[in-house]
């Protein structure tokens, strides 16, 4: 049936997010973690991202101008709590409902044990703390044209940008629970850069199931020689 082949096709894309990391593959791996987002909500992966929202009735064309999931989603709780908020107060039962199954996320920092400075390919651990609003509804995201309600989780991911190499990827719990802060670490090893060099790295966190929710930091090292290793000398 179709809608089997579209549930082997996730699985499918989801072993290539982890071959991709396997190889180093940064933007390769973000690529195919985007394109999981899209299977599920049925759309293109540059469409605009209230796509996704279903029942958006004549407001959609005024609504998709500029406007982010985020935007929506704050204006959807600010209705909810009775703040007002505009495009919030006048939407369906359904995109609601839809809205009200997505958590909202705040800020991603990422802490090297230890502090910042590290050895050359040294073991390295970074603690991970994103901030979040749990989804006023509990349950699994709506997803009107995937074949069954999905539990939303997420890929972490740090790389460089400039590389284009990803050095580390884990993949969190379907559930971000009821607190309002989810704690993660990634093992990694420090780049192998001239010594004294800083180093800045991409965080982010990546939804598996929603477009438009992600989040991308920076993380600074400052790379020193290992013991018994001569310090680099400028060119």
């Amino acid at each position: 049936p179709p809608l089997s082949r579209v549930s082997k096709a996730l699985r499918v894309t989801n072993a290539m997010v982890d071959m991709a990391a396997e190889e180093g593959l940064l933007s390769c791996a973000l690529g195919l973690m985007r394109l999981s987002q899209a299977v599920v909500m049925a759309t293109h992966p540059n469409a605009p991202e209230l796509d996704q929202v279903p029942d958006l009735g004549g407001k959609a064309d005024k609504l998709k101008k500029g406007s982010a999931l985020v935007d929506l989603l704050k204006a959807s709780q600010h209705a909810r709590s009775g703040k007002g908020g505009k495009g919030g107060a006048n939407l369906s039962a359904r995109a609601r409902d839809f809205l009200g199954r997505v958590p909202r996320l705040g800020s991603l920092v990422g802490c090297v044990e230890g502090g910042p400075r590290v050895p050359s390919d040294a073991d390295c651990t970074l603690r991970v703390t994103a901030s979040y609003e749990p989804p006023p509804s509990s349950g699994k995201l709506l997803t009107p044209f995937f074949h069954k309600p999905r539990a939303l989780g997420f890929w972490l991911v740090l790389g460089d940008r400039e590389s284009d190499e990803l050095y580390a990827l884990k993949r969190l719990p379907q559930s971000l629970g009821s607190g309002r802060q989810l704690k993660a670490e990634l093992a990694f090893a420090a780049p192998e850069v001239a010594a004294g060099r800083k180093v800045e790295l991409g965080l982010w966190l990546v939804a598996d199931s929603i477009r438009g929710i992600d989040l991308e930091a920076s993380v600074t090292l400052e790379v020193h020689p290992s013991e018994g290793q001569p310090p680099s000398k400028a060119p």
